[in-house]
């Protein structure tokens, strides 16, 4: 019940209690539940829907699905961090996706088998697996996502110490059920919405003094250099590392070659 409660507040209120220790946790009558002690919340970002269709992926044992949700994330990340690409980087990236697919469900298999056939019940474990093996993959967490998953890690550890036959599965298709995949994503949306239209609504944005802006524009600029850079080496590490994407470059560069010379 608190698994889905948390699920609850993360991916449909935005906002969630990030500490639920048995301390912090009450049943109250007609099976109600609370929370007390909310120095440690977090509040939830854009990425929660990339996260919602892994965890209904985890849920649904469609490893390959949740992989792609992971990498989708991961890459649109690194393309709008990176900027406009050439067509060169554009062919070699797409190259370098599918092997990413491909490399991250086989390795989510590993880790998921396990906990699928019901030999590890500690889901704690196969989320910080799950969190390492993405970040290996290009895909950087946020801080709000590791807070969530640390929530999730506790309750599964107070579910375990009332029963040892709690199921974390089990704890996601109960979420699944109240807020079926489609209606859960729609509601992320229209919240989304909400708040923008909230921000608009607050008034005039006050301008950054010229000093400020100078500096806000240098960190700006900075940081979509080590975008590129970050870009250039991962397509370097692939292209190395597999001739698919060294292909898929050269191809591309002869190509922009003839229509030069053409």
């Amino acid at each position: 019940l608190f698994v889905a409660d948390e699920m609850r507040q993360y991916f449909i209120d935005g906002f969630f209690h990030a500490d639920p220790h048995p301390a912090n946790l009450f049943f109250g009558p007609g099976g109600r539940i609370g929370y007390f002690d909310f120095g440690l919340i977090g509040e939830a970002g854009l990425m929660r829907r990339d996260f919602l269709r892994a965890l209904f992926a985890f849920s649904q044992n469609d490893v390959r699905a949740a992989a792609d949700a992971l990498v989708d994330y991961g890459m649109r990340e690194l393309r709008a961090e990176a900027g406009d690409l050439d067509a060169v980087e554009e062919r070699a990236i797409a190259t370098v996706e599918e092997i990413m697919r491909d490399r991250l469900a086989a390795e989510l298999r590993v880790i998921l088998g396990p906990w699928y056939d019901r030999e590890e019940r500690n889901s704690s474990y196969v989320f910080g697996r799950i969190l390492l093996a993405a970040e290996r993959f290009g895909v950087r967490i946020p801080h709000e996502v590791v807070m969530f998953f640390r929530a999730l890690s506790i309750l599964d550890a107070v579910a375990l110490r009332l029963s040892p036959q709690f199921d974390m599965i089990h704890a996601l298709h109960r979420f699944f059920e109240e807020f079926p995949f489609e209606e859960a994503e729609r509601l992320i949306e229209a919240r989304e919405h909400a708040d923008e239209l909230g921000t608009l609504r607050e008034g005039k944005v006050l301008p950054l003094p010229l000093e400020e802006l100078h500096e806000y524009r240098a960190r700006e600029e900075e940081e979509r250099q080590i975008a590129k850079e970050r870009f250039s080496a991962l397509l370097a590490y692939y292209a190395e590392k597999y001739e698919s994407v060294a292909e898929a470059m050269r191809r591309e560069e002869e190509q922009a070659r003839e229509t030069k010379t053409g």
